[in-house]
Formats: structure tokens, C-alpha cells, sequence
């Protein structure tokens, strides 16, 4: 065996080495945060040509924390590195590149290193748009704005951290069980316990960030055709409404080539979003075990009662045939068909009563138990009260 693998664990220890983690991953919120508030606000001064000297600014300011962002990844990594090694879920003398956390690594690098840099100002290439001859034109940070919005995946994987079910508790229940605490578990669990909640947050989350991008996309339009739609951010919401629900009016439509690719991906991630919807709902409306139980005994108590109206309905039809044969009148064809019907009627019902099945019970007793556990309840109600007045504080410790 391994030095260091198969040992107990030290809660406490692991517990400090979690939340040194926990502090890094919040340290990477910020700066995500802050980076792509800064970098919006800086897209609006450089599409307006508002003011040059704040634009350069913020972007001088957005490198800066791009730069502390990328080191904070890095210091991220050896803080989880040092987490598993406390758990003692790797050897002691692993690092990141044999551990393959090197890996995650360079893929967050990957989300982190695209911003609007100062080195990029009236940097721009020239496009024309589809279905027109009209000549437009991306600045370089207009693209590297879109790419940014990645740093969106951080943010969500920082807010799943401080959920309930990735704490350090958490980790070592799933432990106990061979279960892997990632952010899937993460999710599969908050789609467990808050549903509805966590579908509506994907789907208006996903309207805001996708209109976005896909007004930074089809915002240069407007250097070449006048009230250009989808240059509206309502207009976009709009448009990443009626996508993402498969609707696709046609009223507005990208019509740059960074707009469609934008579009090709709210498509696929409407359907994601959609089915989840779907199924969410679906689970809503399946029944508990005990809604399922008292479904059962209801619809057997009303069958129950239908079976004595389909009764007394063929044996008042009996009743009426045997007095027309002792008085001697004919029976007609009417009067053999009413009684086929009667007894047609009460067999169809009688048949839908036994497929009716409470795990085997029948309705009486399960109604036999129901009672039971009733009277048990009263009992407990009108048992005599302890009086706690003649006893000593010690005495009622005890108790």
C-alpha cells in the first residue's frame, strides 16, 4: 500500500485544508466577477467612443486582474492538491502534474486568459453580412468580450462549492458510500431537493447571458444599417426566448456569422434546458408512496359504492322479470337486454375494483390498520400529563 492512502482521516485537519480551498475559491469569484463587470462596462465607453481615457483604464485594469485571476488558479490547484492529500485520497508525495490536476488546470487557464487587452484597441477586421452586401466590421475585444463570458463556468462552480452537499461533511458522507463529491453530485442533488428553483435559474440565466453575447455579435450591424433589431438587448432576450423554446418566429434573426454560431448554441442548450423543464414537471405530478395509498383506498371506497348501485340496478331488474313471469306476461327482447347490460356494467366495474392493488392490501385492512394507528394517537392524547411542579432541578435533569 501506498505511503499515506488507506489512513484514517483527520476531520480536523482536512476540515482547515478545505476551508483554505474555500477562501482561494472565493478570491476566484471575485476577480471573475469584477473582470466581466469591468469588461462590460468598457464594451459600452468603446462602442460609443465615449471617452478614450476610462477605456484605457478599464482595460489596463482588466489585465491586471486577469493576471491576479491566473495566479489565483494556480494557488487554487495546490490548495485542492493539499485538500486530497489531507483526506488521504492521494499519496503524500504527489504534485499536480502527477496527481493530473495539471489538466483541469490548463482548461481553466484556457476559460481564463481571453479579455479585452489594451494591446488590442483599434484593432478590427472587416465582414460582410449574410443575405446583404453590407460591409461591417469586430473590433478584436468585441470578440475577446464574448469569449469571456466562459468566466461564467467559475462563478457557478464557486456557488456550488458553498452548497450544503460539497462541504467537507458532505465529501466524507459520499466517501462512506463510493460516491464521487463532484459538481455533478452537486447538481444531480440540488435537482433532487429544489427543482424548480434550479430550471427556472438555468433558463433566465441563460436569456441574460445568451442575449449578451449575442448582442456584442450583431452589434456591429449597426455601423451598416440603421435600428439594426437585435443591436436592442430586449430584442435579443426576445430572440434567445424563442429559440431556446424551439419557437423561432423570424422576427429577429442574427445575421453575422459570430451571431449564428452564438445561435447554434442556444439551440442545443434550449433543448437541454427544455427537456429539464419537462421532466421536472413530470416528477412534480407522479405521486408518493403514501399519496399512491390513499389514492388506492379512494377510488376502491367509490368503486365499492358503484358496485352496490350496478347491484341493486340487476336485481330491481330480476325483481322485474320474475313479476312479469308469475303474471304472465311475455318477457320481451328489451327486458333480456337490459339485464345483459346491468350485469355487463357490474362486471366491468367489479374487475377495475381487484386490479385496483395496495402492495397486496386489501381495503379492509388497510383501513383496519388506519384505525389502529387512530386509536393509538387518541390515547396518547388523553394520557394523563406528567407534572414536572414537585420535581428538583436536578430530578428534572434526569428525566
Amino acid at each position: 500500500m501506498e505511503e499515506g492512502l488507506g489512513n484514517l482521516e483527520n476531520g480536523r485537519i482536512s476540515n482547515i485544508y478545505f476551508q483554505k480551498w474555500k477562501m482561494i475559491e472565493s478570491a476566484c469569484f471575485v476577480f471573475s466577477v469584477l473582470t466581466l463587470g469591468l469588461s462590460i462596462l468598457e464594451y459600452e465607453i468603446e462602442f460609443l467612443d465615449a471617452n478614450d481615457t476610462i477605456q484605457k483604464a478599464l482595460l489596463w485594469l482588466v489585465f491586471i486582474c486577469t493576471g491576479v485571476l491566473v495566479a489565483i488558479t494556480v494557488l487554487r490547484y495546490r490548495a485542492l492538491l493539499e485538500y486530497q492529500k489531507s483526506r488521504n485520497l492521494i499519496n503524500k508525495s504527489e504534485t499536480i502534474f502527477s496527481s493530473g490536476l495539471h489538466k483541469s488546470m490548463i482548461i481553466e487557464m484556457i476559460l481564463t486568459l481571453p479579455h479585452p487587452s489594451p494591446f488590442f484597441i483599434g484593432l478590427t477586421f472587416d465582414m460582410t453580412a449574410s443575405y446583404t452586401t453590407d460591409v461591417y466590421y469586430h473590433t478584436v475585444n468585441e470578440i475577446l468580450n464574448v469569449f469571456q463570458i466562459a468566466r461564467i463556468i467559475i462563478i457557478l462552480r464557486v456557488l456550488m462549492i458553498y452548497s450544503y452537499y460539497f462541504n467537507s461533511s458532505s465529501q466524507r458522507v459520499c466517501g462512506m458510500y463510493a460516491v464521487e463529491p463532484n459538481y455533478f453530485f452537486v447538481i444531480k442533488s440540488l435537482m433532487r431537493s429544489k427543482p424548480f428553483t434550479v430550471v427556472s435559474l438555468m433558463f433566465g440565466g441563460s436569456i441574460l447571458i445568451f442575449a449578451y453575447a449575442l448582442r456584442i455579435c450583431e452589434r456591429p450591424m449597426v455601423r451598416a444599417v440603421n435600428n439594426y433589431g437585435l443591436a436592442s438587448f430586449p430584442n435579443a432576450m426576445w430572440n434567445v426566448v424563442v429559440t431556446m423554446t424551439t419557437v423561432g418566429y423570424g422576427d429577429y434573426y442574427p445575421m453575422t456569422s459570430l451571431g449564428r454560431i452564438v445561435a447554434f448554441f442556444i439551440c442545443i442548450w434550449g433543448v437541454f434546458v427544455v427537456s429539464l423543464m419537462v421532466v421536472t414537471l413530470s416528477n412534480f405530478l407522479n405521486m408518493s408512496t403514501p399519496e399512491m395509498k390513499a389514492f388506492n383506498v379512494i377510488e376502491r371506497i367509490q368503486i365499492k359504492n358503484d358496485l352496490k348501485q350496478l347491484a341493486s340496478k340487476v336485481i330491481k331488474q330480476l325483481v322485474i322479470m320474475r313479476r312479469k313471469s308469475r303474471n304472465g306476461e311475455t318477457l320481451t327482447v328489451m327486458d333480456a337486454a337490459d339485464l345483459r347490460r346491468c350485469m355487463d356494467e357490474f362486471k366491468l366495474v367489479n374487475r377495475a375494483y381487484k386490479s385496483i392493488t395496495d402492495e397486496g392490501t386489501s381495503l379492509s385492512e388497510e383501513m383496519t390498520r388506519q384505525f389502529e394507528f387512530l386509536k393509538t394517537e387518541i390515547k396518547d392524547i388523553h394520557r394523563e400529563p406528567v407534572s414536572y411542579t414537585h420535581l428538583t432541578l436536578p430530578t428534572i435533569y434526569s428525566v
